[in-house]
Order: C-alpha cells, then sequence, then structure tokens
C-alpha cells in the first residue's frame, strides 16, 4: 500500500514539474482600426511592436506582423512562456509611441494563450481637432542644485506627439525665456489630434558641449516628477490654440522644497513586510530590506551612481521579530526635498532579489516629503508614515506636497465640483474638498485678491474620487484669497477669508 502511494506521488510531482517546465505560446494582438481611421496610424509606414518584462521593456525588439492585408490586428507571437509566468506589456507604435494605459497584465495557465485589445483601449473613433499646446519649465532648482547650466544647457520636452524623442526639433526643442532665462518655453502644434485627448510628455536636459556627467546619462536626464510618483505628465487636448499647459518645475520640484548647500535634513523610512512574508516567501529573521531610489537626478545631488538597482538606504526590523522595517537617510545639500522610490529585498544568499512593481504608469512608484512648516524649513527629526509592501503597480502612499495633506474619502464622484472651504472665515487652517467623476490632471492653487499665486497645494494626476486638501495658512497675513481648481476642461474658483 505504501509502495502504491509512494508511486502515486511520484507520478503526481513529476506531473506537476512536467507542466511547471512546458513551455507555451501568447499571441499579442493589438487593434489599430480606431487609430488608423483618427489619421494617427499609418498601416503602409507605421510599425507596431510589443515591449514588456518578457523580453526587457525593449520598445523595438518584438516587432508585430498584420495578420492580413486588409486587417486592423497586428500580432506577435512569444513562445517561451511558462505557467505561473506574470507578463506585464504595452504595445508601441514606431518603437517611441507607447500607450498610456497602465502595464497589461497576463498570468500564464497551462494553455497557449491570445491577447487582444485596442491599442490605447479606444475601441471607439472619437473627434480630433487641430490646436496647439504651450509647455512650460522653470529650471532654477536644477541650476541652483548644480545639475543645470542655463548658459550651456538646454531642454526638451518629450512625448507621445513627437514620439518621445528630438529629431523634430520644431515640436521639441524649448526656447529660453529672453526675461527669465531659468524659464524654458515651447509651443506645439497638434493635427487630427483626438479631442479631450490625453497628451502624455515629461521635460529632458540636454547637456551642452564640455558638460559630460557620469551619473546623469543620456536615459537618466528625463525627469521624475513627484506631482506623477515618477510618471508621465499629462494634459487633455482642446483643440484651440495656445492652450496653456502651465509652468511647471523640472522633477517638480518646488524652490521652497531646496535643502541649501551646507545644509542637511533626515528622514526616517517605514515599511510593514508582513505582506511580503505571505506572497512574496520574504523571511523575517534573514532577508535584508532596501529603500530603493527611482529619481536619477536626486542621486546625481547625492553623488549616487545610477543603476538597476540604486538601493542605497538599508532598513532594519523596528524590533526583534518585528515586520516593521526602519531606515534614516541623511540628505546633504544642495539637494531638495521629495523623494521617488519603491522597496526591495535580498535573501541571505545577497543573490535573489525582489522588487515592488514599478511601470510607466503614474504613483507606480512612492512619494514622500520630510513635513515642512515654512519655505526650506524642515521638521527635525522627520519619521514618515508607514508604507506597506505591495504587489501592485500602482502606489497608494502618496504625497503631494511637504505642506498639504490630501485625503481621499469613501464617497464615488459622479462630476467635477468644487465646494466651499469649510471653517470660513478660517485661522490659520481651513479644508477644501473637490470631486473628479474620471482620472484627471488635477492643479488647486490658491492666489490672493491682486491675482498673485500663493501656494500650489495640489499639482497632479489624481484617480477619480472625492478628496479634502488641508490648506495651513500660518504663513499669511488676514484678508480674502481665492482658490481655484483645473481638472481637465473644467474649471472653477471660490473666495475665503483669513481672519488672525
Amino acid at each position: 500500500m505504501k509502495k502504491s502511494l509512494l508511486f502515486f506521488l511520484t507520478l503526481l510531482l513529476g506531473g506537476l514539474i512536467s507542466i511547471n517546465a512546458q513551455v507555451y505560446k501568447v499571441n499579442f494582438r493589438v487593434n489599430m482600426a480606431v487609430k488608423i481611421k483618427m489619421s494617427q496610424f499609418d498601416p503602409t509606414k507605421d510599425k507596431m511592436t510589443v515591449a514588456g518584462n518578457f523580453q526587457g521593456w525593449n520598445s523595438t525588439a518584438s516587432e508585430m506582423t498584420r495578420l492580413s492585408p486588409t486587417d486592423s490586428l497586428w500580432q506577435f507571437t512569444y513562445d517561451s512562456a511558462k505557467v505561473g509566468d506574470t507578463l506585464q506589456f504595452k504595445y508601441v507604435i514606431n518603437g517611441n509611441g507607447w500607450e498610456s494605459v497602465n502595464n497589461r497584465v497576463i498570468i500564464m495557465k497551462a494553455h497557449d494563450t491570445t491577447f487582444t485589445a485596442y491599442y490605447d483601449d479606444i475601441s471607439v473613433f472619437k473627434p480630433v481637432g487641430n490646436g496647439s499646446i504651450i509647455f512650460r519649465v522653470d529650471m532654477s532648482v536644477m541650476k541652483e542644485v548644480g545639475i543645470f547650466d542655463p548658459t550651456k544647457d538646454s531642454v526638451s520636452v518629450r512625448g507621445s506627439f513627437n514620439n518621445w524623442g528630438d529629431s523634430d526639433k520644431s515640436k521639441a526643442f524649448m526656447q529660453k525665456d529672453p526675461l527669465v532665462p531659468i524659464k524654458w518655453f515651447l509651443t506645439v502644434p497638434f493635427v487630427n489630434a483626438e479631442l479631450n485627448g490625453r497628451q502624455d510628455y515629461k521635460y529632458f536636459m540636454r547637456f551642452g558641449a564640455g558638460h559630460t556627467d557620469s551619473i546623469l546619462t543620456e536615459d537618466n536626464r528625463y525627469e521624475r516628477p513627484v506631482v506623477t510618483g515618477g510618471g508621465n505628465r499629462g494634459i487633455l487636448f482642446q483643440g484651440v490654440d495656445g492652450q496653456d499647459a502651465g509652468i511647471g518645475y523640472y522633477d517638480g520640484i518646488n524652490p521652497d522644497w531646496v535643502i541649501a548647500a551646507g545644509k542637511t535634513a533626515t528622514i526616517t523610512f517605514q515599511v510593514n513586510m508582513g505582506p511580503a512574508t505571505r506572497t512574496n516567501d520574504f523571511k523575517l529573521a534573514t532577508d535584508k530590506v532596501f529603500w530603493v531610489c527611482a529619481e536619477p537626478a536626486f542621486q546625481r545631488t547625492q553623488g549616487w551612481k545610477v543603476q538597476d538597482t540604486n538601493r542605497f538606504v538599508q532598513l532594519t526590523p523596528k524590533a526583534q521579530g518585528d515586520s516593521i522595517y526602519v531606515g534614516t537617510m541623511t540628505i546633504k545639500g544642495p539637494s531638495w526635498n521629495g523623494f521617488v522610490y519603491r522597496y526591495g529585498f535580498v535573501g541571505a544568499d545577497n543573490k535573489t532579489w525582489t522588487y515592488e512593481p514599478n511601470g510607466y504608469s503614474n504613483f507606480a512608484y512612492r512619494v514622500r516629503f520630510i513635513k515642512q512648516t515654512a519655505a526650506r524649513t524642515f521638521t527635525q527629526p522627520y519619521t514618515a508614515p508607514v508604507d506597506t509592501w505591495t504587489n501592485a503597480e500602482i502606489k497608494k502612499d502618496q504625497e503631494t506636497s511637504p505642506m498639504t495633506s490630501v485625503e481621499k474619502t469613501d464617497v464615488i464622484a459622479k462630476s467635477y465640483s468644487l465646494e466651499q472651504n469649510y471653517p470660513n472665515p478660517f485661522n490659520p487652517s481651513t479644508v477644501i474638498r473637490f470631486s473628479v467623476p474620471e482620472r484627471s490632471n488635477v492643479t488647486l492653487k490658491v492666489y490672493d485678491v491682486l491675482g498673485k499665486e500663493v501656494q500650489t497645494l495640489l499639482n497632479g494626476e489624481m484617480a477619480s474620487g472625492k478628496y479634502e486638501v488641508k490648506f495651513d495658512a500660518s504663513k499669511l497675513t488676514s484678508g480674502v484669497y481665492f482658490y481655484t481648481i483645473q481638472a481637465g476642461s473644467f474649471s472653477q474658483s471660490k473666495k475665503m477669508m483669513l481672519v488672525k
């Protein structure tokens, strides 16, 4: 009886090993019918590829072929998938036109798979129009910390509208503002662009002759804005001339957040590794945990070499056997307050590394700040709230400003709205509530009665929902102020009164 049971178990185990070792095919298919109809893809000239973690996210390697001369489907077959593999991928036009959707995901089963989707998940023809967008960036922080020299260096705006490159200089090379030479701008024309369609972009530093940098090499001069969790900036195209994308700081770093030369500031990070013990085979007793930087320009200020791993702060258990790990980082000025990061751990053999997922979506990385009581004034010592290890691409532990508290409520948003602040009049703080019914790029700013901007409370992409923003006016004088929201095509202002 025992021999029979042993024989049965041996057969079963052998079968499982055989299934897990077997490879299967994945047919990646993308439907380009709508893009063709919108004149945004030419099937006679343009090329389609699929890029993903199964081939190192190489945007040109896996070329897709048209199923037939008259078909709107393009396909690429990957024939090395194994059971349990998690394939993340996106479709790409001409090697640069990445989809703006979150990473697509397939978890492999024991059979061949065919995955079909419309490019960018746009299955219905949408109206198109012509117009232009003005892009503007302020490089003052990059100059102050010694990365950018406005007398030698320049800036590009790169996005889906110029294939994320500089080959068409008229749509990429920004011009220096003659009155404020640390600011750059460019008006980009759009033809047959989707109305209310999102245009993704980032700013890119172009180093001039004689400016070499062993840390900020070509691939590392794209910004990783704190306002988007390292992801792309975005604006909804309105089909008008002179649409203003608003001025942004490179990497989303406000000058008020600068840690001056000769100064230091510390922040203690905390992460609960409990979920990793259940889902990633993390071992509390032996494995090592690291804070992983995802912001090349910040690494440059600290003299850290930009690598694939970027492990610079080791965290240790808060107490013996505790799942909360802590680690302190000291930032040396000139630098700034604003950290884009994720976590990783390695086994006792120092060979097998596991990281929280990242990607090209907004907030695929975490964002934290040292709390501030005023411009360039930091709470010291400072301990950040506890993060929780996650296997999700989108991170929920986010902050938008060192001086702004933002909370998402459980209320479902059905329309755009901006509510009257409460209390009003107030002293010294008040709460502003707003709603966005769909993922939108949101800016929320405060102005004085003369129209001068006092503070930017929000500037980034927000998921659908209702939010509460706490505004602290302890540094302002009594008087009337206005707060204005811009979310997609929605814009509204309201008046509030500070009485001290």
